[in-house]
């Protein structure tokens, strides 16, 4: 994956005047400024500069779902992501802690191209990168929004250096967004208490660009593994045929993830060949693990006067459903929607403007965020009726193909 050809140099805005400050330089920031300034709106990038592109495997990716990639389309990304760096999911198996629970969604059997593309988060965060330093409308600052106030007229952000007006302010800079807190937007996360942990695997088995997930239950307190397949593109030993690549998520509480974290590697592939049952053979890995903490937030306002908040700023949920960028995507793509289609007379920040964007996401999203959060505490509990029931649930949805065809194509966009 080549670097960016394009590195400008930071800037310091000093009182300069904008349609829009975007605070955070993410998936979800970068593309929320490139769909403005196609609009033709000036914007402000603003965030400490992202880490360079390296040949190495990024430990972090991402389910890029049918209705992400159209979006990343329409801003005209998607052809410049590396394909040979991204894998396609054409089938996803689902297992719960009781035999015989499975539940397995197709894409053959829904009628469309694919569930997912993997992708790595360095070869998205390039593609948007270079999308945003191609587009003139588009200032970006190596620097941090550190206040904030706003009034009738406009907003006015204060920077680490120097400062700028603006319209509208969005939040797109994570789950310790300092814009939200700065504006004054309340935010109630609660903590799992599970880390996800992460590495990359080569299996003995390829893994067929199939998506595998295992609920562990109870007796694991909750764990739950995903095994998500990668390309075989740049690993040099992995040798003939197809690729036996795969990136690992496991979700475990926290002193079991700084136990993963810290084992060799032989230990923590014989680990999880365990949790697995050895469904891909034996494994070995390739990366040193990393651990991140798993934590819920819902039902905080996400627009004020002037600003609007999206991605991790907004929201966050559990990542058994690989959903969390998507729905990052699609808040950028709903907020897009509603400036594009702003009345002439109507101010960028007018709350009655604003307001259109958290109703055009409310279902879908708490669709997203009830579903995960009901299926992990599903999974953790004990009551012995409970588990019975949600196997026998996972069993019964999974011989309805119709319902999960609709799932799927929902799930889709």
């Amino acid at each position: 994956m080549a670097p960016s050809r394009f590195n400008p140099p930071s800037i310091i805005v000093n009182n300069a005047s904008f349609d829009l400050v975007v605070a955070g330089r993410g998936a979800v920031g970068s593309a929320v400024a490139i769909g403005a300034a196609q609009l033709g709106l000036s914007v402000l990038l603003v965030g400490p500069k992202p880490a360079p592109v390296r040949e190495t495997w990024d430990l972090r990716v991402f389910a890029i779902s049918a209705a992400s990639m159209r979006l990343l389309e329409r801003l005209r990304i998607a052809g410049q992501l590396d394909r040979e760096r991204m894998a396609p999911v054409y089938d996803m198996l689902v297992h719960g802690d009781a035999a015989p629970a499975r539940l397995r969604f197709s894409a053959y059997e829904a009628c469309v191209r694919e569930l997912a593309h993997i992708v790595e988060g360095r070869n998205l965060q390039r593609a948007l990168a270079l999308g945003c330093e191609l587009n003139p409308r588009i200032t970006i600052a190596d620097d941090e929004v550190t206040g904030v106030a706003i009034d009738a007229a406009e907003a006015r952000v204060t920077l680490g250096r120097g400062s700028a007006r603006a319209r509208l302010l969005v939040a797109a800079d994570g789950a310790r967004s300092t814009l939200r807190a700065a504006a004054g937007l309340s935010s109630d996360i609660r903590a799992y208490g599970h880390s996800g942990v992460v590495t990359d695997l080569l299996c003995e088995r390829p893994h067929g660009d199939v998506a595998r997930q295992w609920f562990l239950g109870p007796e694991a307190s909750g764990a739950i593994l995903a095994l998500l397949p990668l390309p075989r593109a740049g690993l040099a030993d992995e040798g003939e045929g197809a690729s036996r690549h795969v990136s690992m998520v496991f979700s475990v509480p926290e002193s079991r993830a700084d136990a993963l974290v810290a084992m060799d590697d032989a230990a923590l592939a014989t680990e999880v060949e365990a949790a697995c049952g050895s469904a891909l053979g034996r494994m070995r890995v390739l990366t040193r693990p990393a651990a991140f903490p798993l934590r819920f937030m819902h039902g905080s306002p996400v627009v004020a006067p002037r600003i609007a908040l999206v991605g991790d700023a907004a929201h966050l949920m559990h990542p058994l459903a690989g959903q969390g960028l998507n729905a990052g995507l699609l808040d950028a793509a709903a907020l897009l929607d509603v400036l594009a289609a702003r009345e002439p007379m109507r101010d960028l920040g007018d709350l009655k403007l604003l307001r259109r964007y958290p109703r055009a996401r409310r279902e879908d999203l708490a669709l997203m965020l009830t579903a995960t959060d009901t299926l992990q505490r599903l999974f953790s509990t004990t009551d012995p009726l409970l588990g019975m029931l949600r196997n026998a649930g996972m069993d019964l949805l999974d011989r309805v193909g119709p319902l999960k065809n609709r799932l799927i194509r929902h799930a889709l966009g």
